[in-house]
Formats: C-alpha cells, sequence, structure tokens
C-alpha cells in the first residue's frame, strides 16, 4: 500500500517503485587484491577489504564506497606525490 511522490509522478503506487538497479557489472578487483586508489593527491597504494553487489562499490583499507572508475591494478613507477620532508636526495660520492 501507500504511495510515493516523485518528481516525474506524483501518486505512485509503492508497488511500481522500486531502489534503482546497478548495472550488471562483473566485480573487477577480489577481496584482499592489491589495488591503487586515486585520490586528490594522486595514486594510493590500497588492499580491497569487500565490496558490494547491491552499490557496485568497493570498500579499501584506506576508504569505504570506492567505484571501480578510481581503482587501478598497481603500475610500475611513482604513485602520490612525496612531501618535500620525506624526499630522499641520492647523491652519489
Amino acid at each position: 500500500g501507500g504511495a510515493y511522490h516523485l518528481d516525474c509522478k506524483p501518486g505512485a503506487p509503492a508497488s511500481k517503485v522500486r531502489a534503482p538497479q546497478v548495472a550488471a557489472r562483473s566485480q573487477e578487483f577480489e577481496v584482499n587484491a592489491a589495488v591503487e586508489y586515486e585520490s586528490r593527491r594522486g595514486w594510493i597504494p590500497s588492499r580491497v577489504i569487500a565490496y558490494s553487489l547491491e552499490t557496485g562499490l568497493y570498500t579499501l583499507d584506506c576508504r569505504p564506497g570506492v567505484p571501480h572508475e578510481r581503482l587501478r591494478r598497481p603500475q610500475e613507477g611513482p604513485l602520490a606525490p612525496i612531501d618535500e620532508g620525506e624526499e630522499r636526495s641520492s647523491s652519489v660520492s
């Protein structure tokens, strides 16, 4: 019973309303997989803790609710920028 007032149809019967469906997509990264997460600071090494079939989002060891578009398999080379205080100088003797 009951009705929903939707922006596209006021008074829509509850029997005609459902939660949005996530596009059918297979889980790209397995639980416990090493990944890189794209943050505002750059690519951060991380690990997949969980995946939600309902939402299609990953829970990482550094952040929950991450879409697959912001993940990639670990790459060779630099990840996130290094803070100047952490930068190491390599001097040749």
